[in-house]
C-alpha cells in the first residue's frame, strides 16, 4: 500500500500487491473446493501450498 502524498485518507495499491491477494485468494478457493471433495468423499488430486489465508492460525481448516 502506498499513501497518496495530496490526501492521506487514499492508499494506492501496487500490481505485486494485487497479484498476491488474487493468487491467495485462488488458493483459498482450491483449498475449499478440495474440503468439498473430501467431504462427498471424493480424492483431492492436486496438493495445495500451505500458504496465503487459509494458513493463517484462525481459518477454518475442519473437515466435515
Amino acid at each position: 500500500l502506498l499513501p497518496d502524498a495530496q490526501d492521506p485518507s487514499k492508499v494506492s495499491i501496487t500490481l505485486e500487491a494485487t497479484f498476491l491477494h488474487r493468487y491467495y485468494e485462488y488458493l483459498t478457493h482450491l483449498f475449499n473446493i478440495q474440503r468439498l471433495k473430501r467431504a462427498q468423499g471424493l480424492t483431492a488430486v492436486v496438493e495445495i501450498p500451505l500458504e496465503g489465508y487459509w494458513s493463517m492460525p484462525d481459518w477454518d481448516r475442519s473437515e466435515p
